[in-house]
């Protein structure tokens, strides 16, 4: 268990504010972005299960994370899990997206 808030959960909340998203909550259903051709994402920001596009059931406040079509990390800010050096990963593409800017 994380003692302090997830750095990928930062980080995506730093690429929505570029991106202008706001209050995810009021999406029907998980805020869901492709970072790049490999890494896609979706957050749940309601406080119940919804499903992505492509069926996948999010626990409330979670995000899953996709590379190259396979789910590779599984996550709330406190707690989580990654596929072995993902993690890092997956917060270096957030990092070039942002880079990009809008």
């Amino acid at each position: 268990m994380m003692d302090k808030v997830s750095e990928a959960i930062v980080k995506i909340a730093d690429l929505a504010i570029l991106l202008g998203i706001e209050n995810i909550k009021e999406l029907p259903g998980c805020w869901e972005y492709q970072l790049s051709e490999d890494w896609w994402f979706a957050l749940n920001g309601h406080n119940e299960t919804r499903k992505t596009t492509n069926g996948l059931k999010v626990l409330p406040y979670n995000c899953i994370v996709e590379f190259k079509g396979f789910p590779i990390g599984y996550f709330s800010p406190f707690e989580g899990i990654f596929a072995s050096g993902k993690e890092d990963d997956f917060i270096k593409a957030i990092d070039l997206r942002i880079m990009k800017g809008k």
